[in-house]
């Protein structure tokens, strides 16, 4: 499709003004708005759609809730009971939680699915093909939904953009969802889809030396649960991973670099804009939501403090993949994801991580809306190619 000139402006300009900070093996990139250099501005587009939902969100909070809970983060909800979680209204939140994107690719991509067989039953992958080349890289690519929405289709125009930008093969996984399926019932659907990748390298025509693996928000944790896994069972199948704004504490645990606080998220009583209002309730109601989410999400005695819930809460990630760890300003999941990137940095893990100013949770799924969307893209794909020598560099 043909994308405005506008847009191409904005896009260029992400391009070339960014600040980037190295500490050891952890580098650091801040991407501001590109039509606004006030700090704490809220980009203009994100601004329309955070307003659409402002107000379905907003009634999500408790009426009852003291300022000091909002402000904390910490509602004190008590867990649902098997009854409000039969009642919970899952259809009508799995459509009020699609989002709409557009087809940003130029050239021919290839789709295709097929059906395989997990330890749980079947799964079902669609895959994206760019060109005729084969021993290509592989990109498991795990949609957003909060665990309990999102499709294949909805992530459609993601893939393609991928697959084009990072000339790789991208395969996308349509893990099991909760409450139907709770946990861990999505994360051993995509690490079997990992393993199914590699053993099928010559049939798909992937080299099964470099696999990497996407997810977005809770397709990132899943994402670093597969990596997780992978180690443990001394597979090693993946040898990077990017992360978009990822939940990696549900726990809500104090770590060494994380304490969740409101003023964490691009909201500090110092940055006067109209819109503080605004941002500050969107981010107290996911945090919310978030609670009730992990309800259905964590089922049969699973516990928030599991470290493939929590990954934070990880003891050892020092064999960890290279990593890529990508972050909103106004999202309430940021500080987390920054903090696990240190983590993984300060464990020897080579990690880069992208915070993008003026931005909200999922900004990616509005791709060909958000220049930033695919700028997103275009690092991960980068990155990739990188990681393997596919762009002209050493591997590294």
């Amino acid at each position: 499709m043909e994308i405005g000139q506008r847009y191409q402006q904005l896009l260029a300009t992400l391009r070339m003004s960014q600040q980037v900070e190295h500490e050891g093996n952890l580098t650091k990139i801040i991407k501001s708005v590109p039509d606004a250099d006030t700090p704490g501005a809220l980009d203009p587009r994100v601004r329309s759609t955070v307003e659409r939902h402002a107000q379905d969100l907003t009634v999500l909070l408790p009426a009852e809730a003291s300022k000091e809970a909002k402000e904390s983060g910490e509602f004190g909800e008590p867990q649902m009971s098997p009854e409000e979680m039969s009642a919970f209204p899952i259809e009508e939140v799995r459509m009020a939680m699609a989002r709409s994107s557009l087809d940003i690719s130029r050239e021919e991509i290839r789709i295709s699915e097929e059906n395989i067989e997990g330890r749980n039953g079947t799964i079902t992958l669609r895959i994206y093909r760019p060109g005729l080349e084969q021993s290509l890289p592989a990109v498991l690519y795990l949609h957003s939904g909060a665990f309990i929405a999102g499709s294949l289709d909805e992530s459609q125009h993601i893939c393609k953009a991928l697959a084009e930008r990072a000339q790789a093969v991208v395969i996308a996984v349509d893990y099991r969802l909760a409450p139907e399926h709770p946990f861990p019932a999505g994360l051993m659907d995509s690490l079997d889809a990992v393993q199914w990748t590699y053993s099928q390298a010559d049939i798909i025509g992937i080299d099964p030396d470099q696999i990497a693996i996407v997810g977005c928000s809770a397709g990132g944790n899943l994402a670093i649960g597969c990596s997780v896994l992978d180690r443990q069972q001394g597979t090693a199948f993946i040898g990077f991973q990017a992360l978009l704004y990822p939940p990696l504490n549900p726990a809500g645990v104090t770590a060494e670099d994380f304490q969740w606080k409101l003023d964490d998220h691009g909201t500090e009583d110092k940055r006067q804009h109209d819109h503080r209002e605004l941002t500050v309730g969107t981010i107290q109601s996911y945090a919310f939501l978030g609670g009730k989410i992990y309800d259905l999400y964590l089922q049969q005695g699973a516990k928030k403090t599991d470290p493939l819930v929590s990954p934070l809460l990880l003891e050892d990630v020092s064999q960890l993949p290279e990593t890529l760890v990508v972050t909103a300003e106004f999202d309430y999941l940021n500080h987390e994801a920054e903090a696990m990137a240190t983590k993984l940095a300060r464990a020897g893990v080579k990690t880069t991580s992208i915070r993008y100013l003026g931005v909200d949770h999922s900004f990616v799924e509005k791709i060909g809306y958000y220049p930033q969307a695919e700028d997103c893209l275009v690092e991960i794909a980068q990155a990739i190619r990188q990681k393997w020598g596919r762009d002209g560099t050493e591997p590294v």
